[in-house]
């Protein structure tokens, strides 16, 4: 989950204050009250970043401005798999391989 907030917040990460943090990214954990709870991943102040490690934080609601969940389209990656497999196929194809499997020429005789 991305959030960008609307108006700058203060959280703690690991004991330590980040001041005018403006944007998290990370895991939803719960709405609690009047709060979101996340277990972010990183926070964004100004134009630093702040690895926060799956630390949890609590962003008042007031500040939220834009919430953008990340989700998986079965679809759409199964679509990509099986672009991956034939695209594969093809090449290993192309670069000769998957010869027969009877009978092969096999390497020339040993000459003594």
């Amino acid at each position: 989950m991305r959030v960008e907030l609307r108006q700058p917040v203060r959280l703690q990460l690991s004991g330590v204050a980040v001041d005018n943090v403006t944007g998290a990214h990370g895991e939803f954990v719960e709405w609690a009250q009047d709060t979101l709870v996340l277990s972010a991943t990183w926070l964004r102040a100004g134009r630093a970043e702040y690895k926060a490690s799956g630390e949890t934080v609590t962003i008042p609601r007031a500040n939220l401005g834009r919430l953008e969940r990340k989700t998986v389209s079965l679809p759409r990656s199964l679509g990509l798999a099986g672009v991956a497999v034939v695209g594969s196929a093809v090449l290993y194809g192309a670069m000769g391989g998957g010869g027969s499997s009877g009978g092969g020429s096999g390497p020339p005789p040993i000459q003594r």
